[in-house]
Order: structure tokens, then C-alpha cells, then sequence
């Protein structure tokens, strides 16, 4: 069972902006995987594998590109 001392608070992202929280936009996908590739190695967080406690939380096709009518839409070449 984890303890109080086991937990520690992690700061925000540096990608992350309170203020656009409540908007949509198209996320540049593989520039947000490497930032959080490095945000995670410069918090020290190793990966999830290695943990002795697991939880899950299954989020089942939430994509805005489903969700909203034309988002990120690109035309076939």
C-alpha cells in the first residue's frame, strides 16, 4: 500500500496553458510525445511497467477529430 511519503506533487508541463484549457486545437502530436518523453525523464519518473501499484483509466476513441465536424481534417492527396 503506498504512504503519504511515497507520493510527491509534479509540477505543470511546460507545454501545459491554463489558459487555453477550455479550447480545442489541433495538438502537434509528435512534438507533445517528445516533450513528455523529456519532461518525464527530468522529473525522474521511470515507466509504468516498473510500478508495484497499478491503476488504469480506459478513455475508449476520444478524439476530437471524431468528436467535432471537421476538426484536423486534411485532405486525401
Amino acid at each position: 500500500m503506498l504512504s503519504p511519503a511515497d507520493l510527491r506533487e509534479l509540477p505543470l508541463p511546460p507545454f501545459f496553458d491554463p489558459s487555453k484549457a477550455a479550447q480545442v486545437w489541433p495538438l502537434p502530436y509528435q512534438q507533445r510525445a517528445a516533450q513528455a518523453n523529456q519532461w518525464a525523464v527530468d522529473q525522474q519518473i521511470s515507466p509504468s511497467i516498473e510500478d508495484q501499484f497499478m491503476i488504469a483509466l480506459i478513455g475508449i476513441d476520444i478524439q476530437n477529430t471524431f468528436c467535432i465536424p471537421g476538426f484536423e481534417h486534411r485532405p486525401l492527396q
